[in-house]
């Protein structure tokens, strides 16, 4: 799976440089696994956020969201198309400068236990939860 993620990153990489813009980063979310179970440990994802730069030449925050949304779908149509990445485990929670999201199959009440950044007095959390049955 190293080596699917690795290529995957490469393509975020390469995306954002070719779109004309700069990769400020990557930062792997800091989580506390100890709270799941073994089944859940065996399929939990990989979970990073990526930290882009908005261009000195974009003035508005809606060009810049129309820039993102362009370099998303643009890397998650080339990485779906890629050998291994067929069923989809590689996917954007979001690419927002305004709003990080949380996702996980998680009770409201484990999200900040697991979550570790949820933990910080700073964080302006607002918990959506969903039910599919």
């Amino acid at each position: 799976m190293n080596v699917l993620r690795n290529k995957a990153e490469e393509i975020v990489n390469e995306v954002i440089e070719e779109e004309n813009h700069d990769l400020i980063g990557w930062r792997d979310v800091p989580v506390d696994e100890s709270m799941l179970s073994d089944t859940a440990k065996s399929t939990m994802p990989y979970i990073k956020q990526v930290f882009i730069k908005k261009p000195e030449s974009t003035y508005s925050t809606e060009k810049f969201n129309q820039s993102l949304y362009l370099i998303r779908r643009i890397i998650e149509r080339r990485i779906s198309s890629l050998q291994g990445f067929k069923e989809g485990p590689f996917y954007f929670a979001s690419l927002s400068p305004e709003i990080v999201v949380y996702k996980g199959m998680l009770v409201p009440e484990q999200m900040d236990e697991f979550y570790l950044d949820l933990k910080d007095p700073l964080a302006n959390v607002i918990w959506y939860g969903s039910l599919s049955l």
